[in-house]
């Protein structure tokens, strides 16, 4: 597995957007709450969720406190 692919701990603030991405499932006001740019909230709520070298949405099973959508 490349390096690119490895699975990496979510930063701090990964985990506050999956928390509150678990609150209401919307991407782009979960990225603003846990503290990314309201300009780009969308884009980077996408990415969280879907860019598999982003470890919150590679593997959001790894935060199991957490509920999904």
């Amino acid at each position: 597995m490349s390096n690119a692919l490895a699975k990496r701990s979510p930063t701090p603030k990964q985990r506050l957007f999956a928390l509150e991405w678990s609150k209401d499932c919307n991407a782009t006001q979960a990225a603003i709450r846990a503290g990314y740019s309201a300009k780009g909230a969308d884009v980077q709520g996408h990415k969280l969720l879907t860019d598999v070298t982003q470890p919150v949405g590679y593997d959001l099973s790894s935060l199991s406190w957490i509920k999904t959508c």
